[in-house]
């Protein structure tokens, strides 16, 4: 699967699943309580995906959650 940022909508496998996003951006850890970088390495289970929505009435709300895949 392919999840990707095109302008303000985020995609997976070329399906938008939500639109007006601000800001999108992942980082990687061995560990889930580990230390975050932007850069893949090995090692690296665990994925922290964070984005910035913008609401109806203009007003931004952040999200983000911590996944790991059974294939790291």
């Amino acid at each position: 699967h392919i999840l990707a940022m095109s302008g303000t909508t985020i995609q997976l496998d070329g399906n938008t699943l939500l639109d007006n996003i601000a800001s999108f951006t992942l980082t990687y850890s061995a560990a889930y309580n580990g230390t975050f970088t932007s850069n893949w390495a090995a090692g690296d289970k665990v994925i922290n995906l964070s984005f910035s929505m913008t609401g109806a009435s203009g007003s931004q709300s952040t999200f983000s959650m911590r996944v790991r895949s059974g294939n790291l």
